[in-house]
């Protein structure tokens, strides 16, 4: 299948990943968070958001690290770390979508369905 192969694969994998960013930024401007009361407090939250991150970047490191190891196992070659970082981190991010397109289907459609 040549749909399967090379260009087409990564331009989906692509299309995926930006969807399931825009899903969690979407979801994120829709907590309905007051604004006003961070006026002064920017600099100090945004540190706190990216020291916050440090933990989980590092988290995602190792667990890929974990996976080239068991895929250099099964393999018997040796795969680059970067490569299977990024697969990894997608595969992190992506594995959200499923779950978040039921959450929102059943949150918007199935009370409608009740009423």
């Amino acid at each position: 299948m040549k749909f399967l192969n090379g260009i087409w694969v990564k331009r989906l994998g692509n299309i995926l990943n930006v969807a399931s960013l825009a899903f969690i930024v979407w979801k994120l401007f829709n907590l309905e968070l007051k604004i006003s009361s961070f006026h002064n407090s920017w600099p100090r939250l945004i540190i706190c958001a990216l020291i916050a991150q440090i933990p989980a970047i590092l988290g995602v490191a190792l667990n890929s690290r974990a996976w080239q190891f068991f895929l250099e196992t099964l393999s018997k070659r040796k795969l680059n770390f970067w490569e299977v970082f990024h697969i990894y981190a997608k595969a992190n991010i992506g594995k959200y979508l499923p779950g978040n397109v039921s959450t929102l289907w059943s949150a918007i459609y199935l009370p409608q369905a009740t009423a």
